[in-house]
């Protein structure tokens, strides 16, 4: 009955605006890509909520294609659904029509909420200053020119940071972490600088 998830799968407009507009149904397939395939007990213990409230998400996220039930287990007396996501990556729509970019707005809304709950968690929770030589905090908020070369290059990088989470997901051991990114080109408004000849010309009035 197990599927192998595919590597990536682009949003349809459906999946954004609705199965993904809960911060929670984000933070079950957060929990999926860690933990891997996982029945409803289990994710309410991750997720530190009830199973009966998470019941309705796990329908909908269903519904919209996103996770699969992969297998069965027994549960004491009964048997319990196994849920995988169906692909290791969700893309959003990005750019292009304004229904695309009210989409990926909404799910970046989503995310950034799903990543305010568990932020609030480590800092309330854990010591970050409690490993010596070890920064397991990151914060950071930077804006910079870049080539194509410059952003084909970042890619690289953020490949091989992509490599280090995968085997942490494939071993299962030591600290579960969170990395939120977002990357986009900043389009802004510049005002044109008055040149020489201009203030000259105002000068002459």
């Amino acid at each position: 009955m197990s599927k192998t998830p595919v590597g990536e799968v682009e949003f349809s407009p459906l999946q954004i605006t609705h199965a993904l507009r809960s911060s929670v149904r984000l933070e079950i397939l957060i929990s999926m890509r860690s933990a891997g395939p996982v029945t409803v007990s289990q994710l309410a213990k991750l997720l530190g909520l009830p199973a009966d409230s998470l019941y309705h998400h796990i329908g909908i996220l269903l519904q919209a294609g996103l996770i699969q039930e992969v297998d069965r287990r027994k549960s004491g007396r009964h048997m319990e659904a196994v849920y995988e996501r169906s692909a290791e990556k969700f893309l959003p729509p990005g750019s292009g029509s304004t229904e695309n970019v009210k989409n990926t707005i909404s799910i970046v809304d989503s995310i950034m909420r799903a990543v305010s709950k568990g932020l609030k968690r480590s800092l309330s929770r854990f010591d970050h200053g409690s490993i010596p030589g070890v920064r397991t905090f990151h914060f950071g908020y930077e804006s910079s020119w870049l080539t194509a070369e410059d952003v084909r290059m970042l890619g690289e990088h953020l490949g091989k940071i992509d490599e280090i989470l995968e085997r942490g997901r494939q071993r299962r051991e030591g600290m579960l972490f969170t990395f939120f990114r977002l990357g986009f080109v900043d389009i802004r408004e510049r005002k044109r600088r008055a040149s020489k000849s201009d203030l000259d010309d105002d000068s002459d009035d």
